[in-house]
């Protein structure tokens, strides 16, 4: 049997840089509004930092930057850097490690109430596994480019230190909750994750990872470029029973 188109994973050995996501000239913060982070991930990564993606634009530590990823624990978090040139590093962290070799369903959410304050969740297999609020979430410029399976600094600068060694796929980003709740209670089951791939619901923004070549299959189809470590592979989350199609396998 073959994967059908969005059941793939993207994979990456740390060896060398990322991919890279540019979005030209669109503006970059859809962070000033509810948003939903959603991928899937199967790691044993165990380095002291790894970037699934980020966005780390300000080589001058002047702000307006973050990062999805997990430390040697495996706990997903996000960081980021405030405008006020503070680094503040990881602002919410899961209690689920994550880097045991299955993949795991992750969804990152934030509520915004239209004043300073954010609302963060992380989920993992459809379970509250972190909350917590920001107040000084303002990461971003129209412009700026996102890297996959690394971390930027500035201008395809890379950090080494920082890269990821596993599988990525069906990483999502929508400017709304997709996973709705007011729970605050950690360790209750939220939702049930995902079988089938995501598609292009409605505020869809980017959806990659999903496809046997470097693609952005939201209708941005944002260009996405290849600096040397990543690759495509039939290893993802979803069981199929389709033959094989060279029309979509290759």
């Amino acid at each position: 049997f073959a994967r059908e188109e969005g059941a793939w994973g993207w994979s990456f050995d740390s060896s060398a840089e990322g991919l890279v996501l540019n979005y030209g000239s669109t503006s970059h913060n859809y962070w000033n509004g509810d948003f939903t982070w959603e991928f899937w991930v199967n790691t044993t990564d165990v380095d002291s930092i790894n970037v699934l993606f980020g966005c780390w634009v300000d080589n001058g530590m002047s702000g307006g930057s973050y990062a999805v990823g997990f430390s040697a624990d495996g706990k997903i978090n996000v960081s980021n850097r405030e405008s006020s040139a503070a680094n503040q590093g990881a602002f919410i962290t899961s209690a689920t490690a994550i880097n045991d070799g299955a993949w795991h369903h992750i969804a990152i959410t934030q509520v915004d109430d239209g004043g300073s304050t954010k609302y963060f969740r992380i989920f993992v297999d459809g379970v509250l596994d972190a909350y917590d609020t920001e107040t000084s979430w303002t990461q971003g410029t129209s412009g700026q480019e996102i890297t996959i399976g690394g971390l930027s600094i500035i201008a395809s600068s890379y950090e080494a230190a920082r890269r990821f060694t596993g599988q990525l796929s069906n990483w999502r980003i929508v400017e709304s909750i997709v996973y709705s709740t007011a729970s605050t209670t950690i360790g209750a089951t939220i939702f049930t994750p995902p079988t089938g791939p995501l598609t292009a619901i409605s505020n869809t923004r980017i959806l990659s990872c999903q496809s046997n070549k470097f693609v952005d299959n939201s209708a941005n189809a944002y260009a996405i470029t290849s600096n040397g470590n990543g690759k495509t592979t039939s290893f993802g989350p979803f069981l199929t029973t389709s033959a094989y199609d060279p029309a979509v396998n290759g």
